[in-house]
């Protein structure tokens, strides 16, 4: 019976009052789970711009709302962890960083800057700050609403951000919710090089199917924008 797994649900989680009653209004008695889409772009050697982009339907935004409001009721828990979600960072270097994004049911789009720790040989060139955000926080949105489309002009995986192929650039790939800790969707809005980079570089592999489902989705993509076009 549904009272029966709260019950199991409570004595292996710890979680009991409005906490409890959240996840329960969440995850048992609602439908559909959140949509989330990132993209990304470099606009200087050593900052990250990351765009992120909420979307759900609305059967699945009321419910995170009804769970939204019973942590607010007594002994509801609002810990951040129960709301952020993580973008591993993989740069150049080898080095991983963890960015945490907290999101909430009033807003739908998030921006965030990120300092790299990667300093490659070349440098590349200093992006236009406001053009940037916005062209990175557009490709998140239509990635949440149509799925993986386009390739965003950032420059990322392999080619810095000049454009040249025998510079370094300082990310190699990125991953949103590597852990797998949330029940939701998930778009990559990259380019191929960086799909190719978390296919040959990582070990994981849940990240080596993630790419190969994404190298294919571009491919399906390529073939659509290729269809009666004569050579």
């Amino acid at each position: 019976s549904t009272q029966g797994f709260m019950k199991q649900v409570a004595r292996l989680s710890g979680l009991k009052g409005g906490s409890l009653v959240a996840f329960c209004e969440r995850w048992v008695h609602g439908r559909g789970v959140p949509h989330f889409a990132l993209a990304h772009s470099i606009t200087r050697i050593n900052r990250l711009d990351l765009a992120l982009k909420q979307g759900g339907s609305p059967a699945a935004w009321r419910s995170a709302r009804l769970a939204a409001a019973a942590k607010l009721a007594p002994g509801g828990n609002m810990d951040d962890s129960n709301t952020e979600i993580k973008i591993s960072v993989h740069e150049s270097d080898n080095t991983v960083s963890e960015v945490k994004i907290r999101v909430d049911t009033n807003e739908a789009a998030y921006y965030v800057e990120h300092e790299l720790t990667a300093n490659p040989a070349a440098k590349g060139k200093r992006g236009q700050g406001k053009k940037a955000k916005a062209a990175a926080a557009a490709a998140a949105a239509a990635a949440a609403e149509a799925g993986v489309k386009e390739e965003p002009g950032a420059a990322a995986g392999g080619a810095a951000a000049d454009g040249d192929p025998a510079k370094v650039a300082p990310v190699q790939y990125l991953r949103l919710d590597p852990g797998g800790e949330w029940l939701c969707r998930v778009t990559m809005v990259q380019p191929e090089a960086v799909w190719v980079a978390q296919l040959e570089k990582s070990k994981d592999v849940v990240a080596q199917s993630q790419a190969v489902a994404g190298l294919g989705a571009l491919a399906a993509s390529f073939e659509r924008r290729s269809e009666g076009v004569v050579g």
